[in-house]
């Protein structure tokens, strides 16, 4: 398996940080889907079904491959990486993270990441 250099939705065209458009729909689709109210691990299993590659070579995702998107601000933009979600999207879904993560150290921390 290739280890990736640029985050999930990005490649290098012409020496530039451009937008990959199937991938970039995919972390618009995460986002929807986890403000929707579904689970890292429902988001996982909805994207390892469809045919989209998050390495080189595999179809099968995890939670914490969705984690990771949720949590970077670099899709919303910033002076390398060209948008793909509003800042509004990212504040939200930032937002509905801590929460759960305050509501699951309550619980147990060994099913923290499982909950999100």
């Amino acid at each position: 398996m290739r280890k990736r250099y640029l985050p999930f939705g990005y490649q290098i065209e012409q020496g530039e940080i451009a937008i990959v458009s199937k991938e970039s729909n995919a972390v618009r689709f995460i986002c929807e889907e986890y403000l929707a109210g579904k689970s890292l691990k429902g988001i996982a299993d909805i994207m390892s079904a469809k045919d989209i590659p998050y390495h080189e070579g595999t179809q099968k995702w995890n939670q914490n491959m969705v984690g990771r998107i949720l949590a970077s601000k670099i899709y919303y933009g910033n002076v390398k990486y060209p948008p793909i979600i509003s800042e509004t999207q990212y504040n939200l879904a930032e937002k509905r993270r801590c929460e759960k993560l305050h509501n699951i150290t309550t619980v147990s921390p060994r099913y923290a990441m499982r909950m999100l």
